[in-house]
């Protein structure tokens, strides 16, 4: 089923039973509304026993009628409220696999089943500027169930929400949203609407006055459209994009509600460590429905975060119980290994395909093209990937970094203050680095890299990357003590990690060209272009290793001075 996404910004209001929406024609210059006949809408929510989906604020529900009945989501991303349409399908059996996967990381290996009914008789206003819709008002009787409790509730109310001419983000927008809002509440209000205190009607329907992200029911909050004093636009429909990025905080800002021990102070090791921790397993959970989709860069995405996990846990080991800091690495390094083998797939089609473009004129054949891309190969590994991800072994890893969040297992070394701690466990990185520096032949020459063993630049590349990542905790949840000295040794390592890891890309693409020509020549197919692709491919990878070789140079003197 293909899904449709949209942002959803709305303002809701209490209205008593007998009112009417006021006419709305010329609420703004050239508003013109469309009246529609009254439509029964029909839908199911649903959650697991123990509220996971409400505490996370996402809502699942079924709903028949109405011109979007099908699965929807509603969840926050970025600052938005992003709801998510399937359309229903004869074959709905239970719900679909496709809509699952957005909450799977949430709900796990836990059951879904029915937690409220909401039935509704609504009319909807379309308003519109020059024949393109900017807004739509519903007019709700609404009856609903607390399907778990056994109570039944009913109200009116009014919504007004924004489409997508109304986008604030949009460069030409029809008209400015806001402005918009402000004139139709205005007009709402004064035929006897109220802002209304509940922010869905899911919390209303389960008896709740507030979405508190603790509760054990549900919720339909909108992060932003459920506020009256929060305006903004609605989103364009389409097809899931890309990941999003963590930004400069490389997704170690972390959440508010951390379970510290009472012992430890702020400005303490431990308080600034698990703010890294829980802001990283924040992430890999935002990472995990797009990597199952298989979006744009969504798997590097996700095993970026699982990297950043385990170097955390390397890293700052002695902040931590012993037995936790193994089981988890081992666990995370698995799943590393299931990311890394769609990835490695990704990384090698995509400098395939930067050779095969500069290629002159149709020097490389379809064939060749075919072979050396790999498209089967990479759409095998995601499938096991979507294995992995629904594996019992998957979901234990995600509760057991959730249990670490809920209650930190950490040592007495945490409670010292962060400063002395971190320093410290960066300087242990630093000294990693320069063993694995001191292992190549000495001076630091072309030739000297050229010598060495594959295996010796892989682990120095892992040891900067490492000693980039820890670097980077302490500069996102302690930058006030750390200097210029310490970015500049990150981004020192991280060029370290970028020109090994392009030598050892261009490497193994070389190898899997000359695979790939072996199985060409025994099916009679010319091989002409094989060639050329190697020829790229090490030529390619050269360039890398002299890259490196400055690099490293360049991370040696940060670390000795």
């Amino acid at each position: 089923m293909a899904a449709t996404v949209q942002v959803e910004i709305e303002r809701k209001y209490e209205v008593q039973e007998g009112s009417e929406v006021p006419p709305l024609d010329g609420v703004l210059d050239g508003v013109v509304e469309t009246r529609h006949p009254a439509a029964r809408l029909t839908a199911v929510y649903y959650d697991t026993d123990d509220g996971r989906l409400g505490r996370h604020l996402i809502v699942l529900r079924r709903r028949e009628g109405g011109y979007d009945e099908g699965w929807h989501t509603k969840s926050s991303e970025a600052g938005h409220r992003l709801e998510t349409h399937w359309p229903l399908t004869a074959a709905d059996a239970g719900i679909p696999e496709e809509v699952l996967d957005t909450v799977r990381v949430h709900v796990r290996d836990r059951e879904l089943s029915p937690l409220a009914r909401i039935e509704t008789e609504r009319t909807v206003i379309r308003l519109a500027v020059d024949g393109v819709d900017v807004a739509e008002i519903a007019d709700d009787l609404v009856t609903a169930t607390d399907v778990r409790a056994g109570i039944v509730r009913s109200w009116r109310e009014w919504e007004a929400e924004l489409v997508t001419a109304t986008h604030p983000d949009d460069d030409d927008p029809q008209l400015d949203g806001r402005v918009l809002l402000d004139a139709i509440e205005k007009r709402l209000r004064s035929a006897g609407a109220t802002p209304s205190p509940s922010p869905a009607k899911l919390a209303r329907a389960l008896g709740l006055g507030s979405l508190d992200a603790s509760s054990s029911a549900g919720s339909e909050s909108a992060v932003m459209g459920s506020s009256h004093g929060s305006h903004g636009g609605h989103g364009s429909h389409g097809s899931h994009g890309g990941h999003g990025s963590h930004g400069t905080s490389h997704g170690t800002r972390g959440r508010a509600d951390v379970q510290l021990p009472p012992e430890l102070a702020p400005g303490s090791a431990g308080a600034a460590i698990m703010t890294a921790f829980s802001g990283l397993v924040d992430a890999l959970v935002a990472a995990d429905p797009a990597a199952r989709r298989d979006d744009e860069d969504a798997v590097h995405a996700m095993r970026t975060v699982v990297r950043r996990l385990r170097s955390l846990l390397a890293s700052y080991r002695k902040l931590f119980d012993d037995d936790t800091v193994i089981e988890l690495r081992h666990r995370l390094r698995v799943l590393g290994a299931t990311l890394g083998d769609v990835r490695d797939l990704e990384v090698r089609a995509d400098r395939a395909r930067t050779i095969i473009g500069a290629a002159p004129g149709e020097l490389v054949d379809d064939p060749a093209q075919h072979r050396v891309v790999a498209g089967d190969a990479h759409d095998a590994a995601h499938e096991r990937l979507r294995g992995a991800l629904s594996a019992d072994y998957y979901f234990r890893l995600l509760d057991a970094l959730d249990a670490v969040v809920a209650a930190p297992p950490l040592s007495r070394r945490a409670r010292r203050p962060v400063t002395g701690e971190f320093r410290r466990d960066i300087h242990r990185s630093a000294r990693r680095v320069e063993r694995r520096i001191q292992a190549l032949s000495s001076p630091l020459t072309i030739a000297a890299f050229e010598a060495a063993d594959p295996a010796t630049l892989h682990e120095l590349r892992k040891s900067a990357r490492r000693l980039r990542y820890a670097i980077e905790v302490a500069l996102d949840v302690a930058p006030d003590h750390f200097g210029k000295k310490y970015r500049r040794t990150a981004d020192a390592a991280e060029a370290v990690q970028d020109a090994l890891g392009g030598h050892r890309d261009d490497t193994l693409l070389a190898e899997s060209v000359l695979i790939e020509a072996r199985r060409s020549e025994a099916a009679s197919e010319p091989a002409f272009a094989y060639g050329l692709l190697y020829a790229a491919a090490t030529a390619s990878a050269a360039e890398s290793l002299g890259e490196a070789r400055g690099a490293v140079r360049e991370l040696a003197k940060l670390l000795d001075s």
